[in-house]
């Protein structure tokens, strides 16, 4: 028994080939957005150093995110 004939066979492979060329631009599409961080660790060596820094993060850079 005979379920699929040449011209229907053609028309499954190219429509899944159309599938998995639609399915991997897709993947590529969110790949393009991934988000990349950063983080840095700083040691202080004095107070002073400590208090420059607390000040700095209360007076400009805190509000600053809150801004944004």
């Amino acid at each position: 028994m005979k379920f699929f004939t040449n011209s229907s066979m053609k028309v499954l492979s190219i429509s899944g080939i159309i599938l998995i060329f639609a399915l991997s631009l897709s993947s590529m599409a969110f790949a393009a957005r991934r988000d990349f961080y950063q983080f840095k660790v700083y040691h202080l060596k004095t107070k002073d150093q400590e208090a420059r820094l607390d000040v700095f993060l209360q007076k400009a850079y805190l509000p600053a995110l809150h801004r944004v």
